[in-house]
């Protein structure tokens, strides 16, 4: 599946479990397909060798995005870069 075949099946499963009862199995196993597609369409996008770099530098900045798990792979190189410089002004770094 390309990229947008994997948009569509995201939106579609996530229309169905909206429509479905709260806490209902149906609806925790459509939870589940959408968090696969979700991950599938993540490795779609390709690997970003800048972006490997500029995450490890905000990791190494704020290691509290890692301890939280916080996914710093879904925003792009220059919303990261312009992240790096921000923390880099509050702590006063050149």
């Amino acid at each position: 599946m390309n990229e947008k075949e994997l948009k569509r099946q995201i939106r579609k499963l996530r229309k169905l479990k909206l429509q479905m009862k709260s806490g209902s199995k149906d609806r925790i196993e459509l939870h589940r397909k959408i968090k696969e597609l979700k991950n599938k369409l993540a490795k779609a996008r390709g690997y970003n060798p800048d972006k490997e770099i500029f995450v490890k530098e905000i990791q190494q900045l704020e290691p509290i995005y890692e301890k939280l798990g916080i996914n710093l792979y879904k925003f792009s190189v220059e919303e990261l870069q312009k992240h790096i410089e921000i923390i880099k002004r509050k702590r006063g770094i050149k």
